[in-house]
């Protein structure tokens, strides 16, 4: 009791002696208002962020790589875009220390609220990235704000993959209808397997693996169907 009459006289010496100062409600109030709206911002802009990672990986092709095993691990490690992953670092961070302004997270580890965050995060950009509404707005339109790194994201650097439509087949290859519009020749590899070269079908989405020679045809080391076009 002693020590609680204590602090509570130290507390109003300190306010008599202008150490500290009184603040309005209004005060915390603008300020739990200002917080809030700048973790939903940065939030959305989060998931908006992690969604076009995940898209432009679907819509390369590299998402598929590491089925290829450890050299198709390092296409898809050489394939992210580390700005961009750079980027979500930074906001992520931005909304952790945000959502730890706030009294329901005090008693919690720091750990915790960042995973949990990031739990949520990659749940609603997995949602973005697939909903065929987002990739028809990611696909025709100018994205906000990344616009220019969208567009450039993949130009000179994906040269060993390549994902589209097979709109002509022959026997030692066929024509690769891209996503962008543009065609491209592949022939088969010697080392594909005989079952995947005989189950393709003109229509197959599909996702080739191979590097693209001197005359512009693309030498097939592999080849990957997928489920859905972007």
């Amino acid at each position: 009791m002693n020590e609680e009459r204590f602090i509570q006289q130290e507390v109003l010496d300190a306010i008599a002696s202008g150490r500290v100062k009184m603040r309005s409600k209004w005060y915390f109030a603008l300020q739990t208002v200002l917080a809030i709206t700048g973790g939903v911002i940065v939030g959305i802009f989060l998931v908006y962020i992690g969604g076009l990672i995940l898209f432009l990986l679907l819509r390369s092709g590299a998402i598929y790589a590491p089925g290829l095993g450890f050299s198709g691990w390092y296409i898809f490690l050489r394939s992210l875009p580390w700005l961009l992953i750079l980027l979500s670092l930074v906001f992520l961070l931005v909304l952790v220390i945000l959502i730890n302004h706030f009294s329901f997270s005090y008693q919690r580890p720091l750990l915790y609220s960042l995973l949990g965050i990031l739990f949520i995060v990659v749940v609603a950009s997995l949602v973005f990235a697939f909903v065929p509404a987002s990739g028809a707005f990611l696909d025709y339109n100018n994205p906000p704000f990344l616009g220019g790194y969208y567009a450039s994201y993949g130009a000179g650097e994906l040269t060993d993959v390549h994902r589209g439509e097979i709109v002509a087949l022959a026997d030692n290859g066929f024509i690769l209808a891209g996503v962008s519009g543009e065609t491209s020749t592949v022939l088969f590899g010697q080392s594909m397997a005989t079952d995947t070269v005989l189950g393709l079908q003109d229509g197959d989405l599909v996702v080739v693996f191979g590097d693209r020679d001197q005359d512009g045809f693309i030498q097939a080391a592999a080849i990957d169907r997928v489920g859905h076009q972007l």
